[in-house]
């Protein structure tokens, strides 16, 4: 195996112990991931329906073969309707079970063309293990990926 190759699997390893899977009261979930020790970041439309309060939403947190109900920490999200989407759609959890865990780290820009993976749980995966879905190309710096690159309940990381 060339270096890059596995330079590449490596990451993809790390990628899948900081990678969790989120569902919701509500039915909804996804994906999200830790960015700090006990500290998630996900989507905010993945844990909050639209007009739902807070305090009435249970998450449950999946990882490494073990479940634990998730805190709200802060959601960031705002409607622009020039974009026609809500932005940053961020939301940011706590869970006090889980430790042992790697982090992702978070880099503080993205320039047009960069490659990008998609990575998570989809609907009809299983809470055991997170795999790669899809990779694309930052086209608009909201958009973050091209339209049809991801799928549902996958965030891009």
């Amino acid at each position: 195996m060339n270096d890059k190759l596995q330079l590449q699997e490596q990451l993809l390893d790390l990628l899948r112990h900081c990678t969790l899977k989120l569902t919701t009261s509500g039915g909804s979930g996804g994906t999200g991931f830790f960015v700090a020790p006990g500290t998630i970041l996900t989507c905010a439309h993945v844990i909050q329906e639209e007009n739902q309060a807070q305090d009435a939403i249970t998450i449950t947190a999946y990882w490494n073969h073990q479940s634990c109900i998730a805190s709200i920490e802060k959601i960031s999200t705002q409607y622009h309707s020039d974009l026609n989407l809500s932005y940053p759609d961020l939301a940011l959890l706590r869970v006090n079970n889980f430790t042992g865990h790697s982090c992702v780290y978070l880099h503080d820009e993205v320039h047009l063309k960069d490659e990008v993976y998609s990575y998570g749980y989809t609907e009809t995966k299983s809470t055991a293990m997170a795999i790669p879905t899809n990779t694309g190309q930052v086209i608009h710096p909201a958009s973050r990926v091209r339209i049809g690159q991801t799928s549902a309940g996958c965030c891009s990381s």
